[in-house]
């Protein structure tokens, strides 16, 4: 059998379903029993134990690859579900569809998927001895794959939600624009109320696609990157202005795709690292199919 093919076992698979069980239900109890800031220390409490416990538990990257799909794909049908359920309501009601759902439940379903992810690739970084064998380098493979599945479905359903549910359409209704370079990202900087998280979101909402973009095409030249960083975020502002569901911003496309240039550089910078602490043993990381002729060879 191929490394690269799964090795979960369907104990494995119920156990880290329930993994990711936990990471769905148990950060709600704090929107329940505490306020804010507890309740988001809770929540990374919680999802750290879970991380921690899969793969202390497993002493494999895998499994928890499979709570994300778990966590995400449940959180993703119930983002869906609350959504087609408000605009049916609209509908009957005969009122624009306004979907809302709280800061709190974006910080919930986002580190459900970002803090094991972030552990998962920061251990194979840094990996030695038991965690640097051929086996968990396959096994890190199949982790990196679960968890680009994971992901896809999350980005998905959060971009339809923070760029269509949450707006109001009105294709009837003035059109608002700004096609003057700089000038929202100064009124960022100058004070500009929520200016702050309007600039992180928009710069850092498109790095995760920048970095697995790089992973899956790592040989596209810097400036396919950028084309492709233009094109999504810029047709994106269009759509916006299309359906009349926001300020279409040429700002947020320079951001956007500042962001995803930052997700590409973040991937060789890791590639890069992994390579030094390796005496270039590894000349990258293996993130898809783990080949060992590659190391041999120079190519990986």
């Amino acid at each position: 059998m191929s490394r690269n093919m799964s090795t979960l076992t369907t104990a494995r698979r119920l156990t880290a379903a329930g993994g990711g069980l936990m990471l769905l239900l148990a950060p709600r109890d704090g929107r329940l029993l505490l306020q804010s800031p507890l309740r988001e220390c809770y929540l990374l409490g919680i999802v750290l134990f879970v991380a921690s416990a899969m793969l202390l538990l497993f002493k494999s990257y895998e499994p928890l690859g499979f709570s994300l799909v778990t966590v995400m794909t449940l959180s993703g049908l119930q983002i869906l579900g609350s959504a087609g359920m408000q605009w049916i309501d609209s509908l009957n009601r005969g009122v624009p569809f306004d979907f809302q759902f709280s800061y709190y439940d974006i910080v919930c379903w986002g580190a459900a998927w970002f803090l094991p992810f972030l552990i998962c690739v920061l251990i194979r970084l840094l990996a030695r001895n038991e965690w640097d064998t051929s086996e968990r380098r396959a096994d890190f493979c199949r982790f990196f794959k679960e968890a680009t599945v994971s992901f896809l479905f999350f980005y998905t359903v959060l971009f339809l939600s923070c760029f269509l549910f949450i707006r109001s359409v009105n294709l009837n209704g003035a059109r608002v624009y700004n096609l003057t370079p700089l000038s929202q990202i100064v009124q960022y900087f100058g004070g500009m109320e929520n200016g702050g998280r309007y600039l992180l979101g928009n710069l850092f909402f498109f790095t995760p696609l920048g970095f697995f973009l790089a992973v899956y095409r790592p040989e596209w030249k810097w400036w396919l990157y950028l084309l492709f960083g233009l094109l999504f975020s810029g047709g994106t502002e269009v759509l916006q202005y299309a359906f009349n569901c926001g300020v279409a911003d040429i700002d947020d496309v320079i951001l956007n795709v500042a962001g995803l240039l930052i997700g590409v550089g973040l991937k060789r910078v890791l590639d890069r690292l992994r390579a030094w602490m390796t005496n270039r043993e590894e000349q990258a990381i293996q993130y898809l199919e783990y080949r060992q002729e590659q190391e041999k060879s120079g190519m990986a």
